[in-house]
């Protein structure tokens, strides 16, 4: 904890991130070590002669949760509240991926260049930490939430789809595996799943691999899948090579994953599986989150007419 807290950027190495907000101390910025081969990022770049889509800020009471939480809503620049209804893309950890992770930058790019449709996108917040370990691991209060408080409120305040083909659940980490169950309990609303670096090591027994051992049954999330039968979904699904376990009891990202990939294309699921080197970070998050919306929302996509 304590290096954590001092912890800062390399002051010789002029490659940063995470220090672009106004009010960012050194102890935001973050080194990069990027080598001549690694994956371009192109559409995390803001681009000036592309119209920018609006943010706008709400909250919502949960009845389910009895919480309160903020919204941030992005509509592409072309957005009609009487138009033809938007793709609809939900995603947690607003906070983080307004500025860790540029989304809507990355869609106000995909939209101009064509490669997903219009889209709306609903970013979640989290009223506290204690409220996310509890919310974003397979709960079905929170999934409950999103399906029947949460849509009816974007539906009514929004231009969006009712198509699952066209809706896409999203998020990293906990926010990862929040959003394969929220797919596994309300596939007649979310018919995509974007998982980045999934917490599937998690089991109800334990809240965090670090206080598990090898006599620990992790992985609960897959064994439901198993046990359901194959359900109108779609995957994206990615890991970094860093998220090893290399303590050996199940826990950590990377095994856990592929362990999940390989269930689900047993199950017969259509799943884009992707491998980064890193680790658990939004730098590269914030790459594949472009990724894996091309492959689930691309307007390359052959999909049932919408309803």
């Amino acid at each position: 904890m304590a290096r954590a807290a001092t912890a800062q950027g390399d002051p010789l190495n002029p490659r940063r991130w995470g220090c672009s907000q106004p009010n960012a101390t050194r102890h935001d910025c973050q080194s990069m070590a990027e080598l001549p081969g690694a994956p371009p990022q192109p559409w995390i770049v803001r681009n000036d002669t592309i119209p920018a889509g609006k943010v706008d800020k709400h909250k919502i009471a949960s009845d389910l949760l009895k919480n309160e939480r903020n919204l941030s809503v992005y509509t592409p620049s072309d957005y009609r509240a009487n138009g033809k209804p938007y793709a609809l893309l939900v995603l947690f950890d607003e906070g983080a991926y307004l500025n860790s992770v540029p989304t809507p930058v990355i869609l106000d790019n995909l939209i101009a260049a064509g490669k997903i449709p219009p889209m709306v996108a609903v970013l979640i917040a989290n009223p506290s930490q204690d409220a996310r370990n509890k919310e974003l691991p397979p709960n079905p209060q929170f999934a409950d939430f999103l399906a029947t408080e949460l849509l009816p409120w974007v539906h009514a305040h929004y231009t969006v789809t009712s198509d699952p083909h066209l809706t896409t659940v999203a998020g990293s980490s906990f926010g990862g595996i929040a959003a394969t169950y929220a797919g596994l309990r309300h596939s007649e609303i979310f018919g995509n799943v974007l998982c980045q670096s999934g917490s599937f090591w998690w089991a109800p027994d334990h809240s965090g691999f670090p206080d598990a051992d090898a006599t620990t049954e992790t992985g609960w999330l897959a064994k439901e899948f198993i046990k359901s039968p194959k359900l109108p979904l779609r995957f994206w699904m990615d890991a970094g090579v860093f998220e090893v376990d290399s303590r050996g009891n199940g826990g950590a990202i990377l095994e856990p994953s592929r362990h999940m990939r390989d269930v689900l294309l047993a199950k017969g699921y259509e799943v884009h599986y992707q491998q980064f080197n890193s680790g658990h970070d939004y730098l590269n998050w914030r790459g594949t989150l472009a990724d894996g919306l091309i492959a689930l929302a691309g307007t390359d996509i052959a999909r049932p007419p919408s309803r």
